[in-house]
């Protein structure tokens, strides 16, 4: 049985870690934790303290300083690690390809209103296919019947949360990634602090970790990234 494979050639984050790949996982590495007395308002009266928040963004690092204050803070994050991503896979978007470049971001699908009507949006402007990605997936009722009955071909969330028995049975297209395994791939990829922060930071050449279809791990390098083949 044949796989479909994607590979990622480009990562971002804005973190309480961490603003780049190669700071986050240095702190990582370094055991350094991202949680701290809460800073941005009073929180005297209130039981929890503390908290993750991120440190040092600057948006005119990633965002035209004329559409910064159009964006409310969380998507000035989601720009930013989005910016980082796409300069470290090397895309460059022209005439040429602008058409065939699209981007659908969610954090969280709650009812799948917006999911559904975006994918709408997009294939009625002359998409083929949508595939829909969402960190956090709550899936409540009416999710699975507007999930089952629009252009979304393919639902990819993570096991961040529990995942509704009913969503799981009922879903014809749910693909579930496991944060755990993730991880671990992660940290299993770097033999040292030097290594990752290096490759992280968009060093000429990248390694690649995959499995072959018998599950044996494989090590790869390639000095070039391509964009997100089929």
């Amino acid at each position: 049985m044949s796989r479909r494979r994607v590979v990622i050639t480009g990562l971002g984050i804005i973190s309480p870690v961490g603003n780049t790949i190669a700071e986050a996982w240095v702190s990582i590495l370094a055991g350094r934790s991202g949680i701290a007395r809460i800073s941005r308002f009073d929180a005297s009266r209130l039981p929890c303290q503390i908290a993750g928040e991120v440190k040092d963004f600057n948006p005119e690092q990633w965002i035209e300083k004329r559409d910064i204050k159009k964006m409310d803070l969380f998507i000035q994050y989601a720009v930013a690690s989005a910016v980082q991503a796409m300069k470290q896979s090397g895309l460059q978007i022209n005439d040429d390809n602008a058409d065939s470049v699209g981007v659908l971001v969610d954090d969280m699908i709650d009812t799948a209103g917006t999911v559904t009507e975006a994918a709408k949006v997009v294939v009625n402007a002359g998409a083929i296919e949508v595939i829909a990605c969402a960190t956090h997936a709550i899936l409540s009722d009416p999710a699975c019947e507007r999930l089952n009955h629009c252009h979304v071909q393919e639902l990819i969330t993570t096991n961040t949360v529990p995942l509704r028995p009913k969503a799981l049975a009922e879903l014809r297209h749910l693909k579930v990634l496991s944060v755990a395994e993730l991880i671990a791939e992660a940290g299993w990829s770097g033999s040292s602090t030097r290594d990752i922060a290096a490759r992280a930071g968009g060093a000429d050449h990248h390694g690649q970790h995959d499995r072959d279809d018998d599950g044996q791990n494989t090590t790869t390098q390639d000095s070039s990234s391509s964009v997100f083949p089929r």
